[in-house]
């Protein structure tokens, strides 16, 4: 009966220990393609990665400047979607998105992807774990 009692403590343990690990794999994959963009590009004000690690976001007018785009933070946006697995298109989809489409979403490789452009506002794209 105590052996049975000790496998039983056993099993659960390494239950409880492979679930916390699975529901914390998801955000590892945000967190650790957020410092391979910021180790090739730098920190910008355009990208940050939330307190809880669950989003991502990417601004590119973060002081909704009229008229304003940096080209560089298309970098950002090319970088993290190639870290997180993302196709060619979805890129393509992105800066091809007007105003009037409104909000879009996709998801790929257990990450969904929503952005939406606005003239006065720029690219506004946000990475969850789906």
């Amino acid at each position: 009966m105590k052996k049975l009692l000790k496998l039983s403590v056993v099993v659960l343990t390494a239950t409880v220990v492979a679930l916390f690990a699975a529901s914390c794999s998801g955000k590892n994959k945000l967190k650790s393609a957020y410092d391979d963009v910021i180790a090739t590009y730098g920190a910008s004000p355009c990208i940050m990665i939330s307190g809880d690690l669950s989003y991502i976001s990417i601004d590119t007018n973060p002081y909704n400047l009229d008229d304003y785009f940096n080209n560089s933070y298309m970098n950002y946006i090319k970088a993290l979607n190639s870290k997180l697995g993302m196709p060619d298109y979805v890129y393509q989809e992105m800066i091809t998105t007007s105003a009037i489409q409104g909000k879009q979403s996709e998801t790929i490789n257990g990450i969904k992807v929503t952005w939406s452009y606005h003239p006065d506002n720029g690219l506004e794209i946000i990475y969850v774990i789906a």
